[in-house]
């Protein structure tokens, strides 16, 4: 995988880990903290398997560029971040509000691919990338919930 998606990864994995301990502290729930956990630790094994995750290395001989990977991924987080606080009806939690952040990876990673495919980006293709990564971002919960599996 490239650096850029590997580090986003780590990091995510990271958060996700100290949310589900701030989430045991405060629920004391052990058995949904090792189901948790055990899922992670899947989902990383998967990525071990089939891309060698964590190791970094890049794919097709080409380069990313960063300033496009950088904004789209800020893009994707600030649609879910607008996603929870359009969709606010209770108080305010930043538990909550930064939790969904977690899987901001996996809706980014189609738009990582399309900007790394593309080379270089004019201004008009990275706008266009800006707003398709913050509403995808913002609709990730509906794109969450009518997932369905594969046959």
């Amino acid at each position: 995988m490239p650096k850029e998606i590997t580090y986003s990864l780590l990091a995510a994995y990271g958060l996700l880990t100290i949310f589900l301990f701030l989430e045991l502290l405060s629920s004391r729930r052990l058995l949904r903290f090792l189901i948790s956990l055990g899922a992670m630790a899947l989902s990383a094994l998967a990525l071990f398997v089939t891309t060698g995750f964590p190791r970094v290395h890049t794919t097709f001989g080409g380069g990313s560029p960063i300033l496009g990977i950088g904004i789209v991924t800020l893009c994707t987080a600030l649609g879910i971040l607008a996603q929870y606080i359009f969709y606010l009806k209770k108080s305010f939690s930043w538990l909550k509000m930064l939790s969904p952040l977690v899987i901001s990876p996996i809706v980014v990673l189609p738009l990582l691919a399309s900007i790394q495919k593309s080379g270089d980006l004019d201004t008009l293709q990275l706008i266009s990338f800006a707003f398709l990564a913050f509403q995808n971002g913002f609709f990730w919960r509906s794109v969450m919930e009518n997932a369905k599996p594969g046959p």
